[in-house]
């Protein structure tokens, strides 16, 4: 699975006051050592299972150079840039967590509890 993440480092997510838009793309490897997956979600090193394969800066048409990843992961999107990527398919996760691993676990945590009670 790829995620984006509205990042300048890597490493945190970038401040909601930041000008500029600069995203990266990771890909997350789902298959788990464990059993377990909700465990393994919840006590797993993300940053393990997190590559990074490319960086995106300011570029206009940012739709198109994250097209195939699933999910975007940011503290805030400015409504325009919301509305264009969910248009064009791509969940959109707002977070206060500060560092990607943090806020990719929750992300993850949040989609199993939610794919989890769907079928109830």
């Amino acid at each position: 699975m790829k995620i984006a993440v509205d990042s300048n480092d890597g490493i945190n997510i970038a401040s909601p006051f930041n000008l500029y838009q600069n995203f990266m793309v990771f890909e997350f490897n789902e298959k788990s050592e464990s059993v377990n997956q909700v465990k393994s979600v919840i006590k797993y090193d993300h940053q393990k299972r997190l590559k990074l394969i490319k960086s995106i800066s300011n570029t206009k048409n940012i739709i198109r150079e994250i097209d195939d990843c699933r999910t975007i992961i940011s503290h805030n999107l400015n409504r325009p840039m919301l509305n264009r990527f969910q248009k064009a398919g791509v969940e959109v996760y707002i977070t206060f967590k500060n560092r990607i691993e943090d806020a990719v676990g929750q992300y993850l945590k949040d989609k199993m509890i939610h794919e989890f009670t769907e079928g109830d």
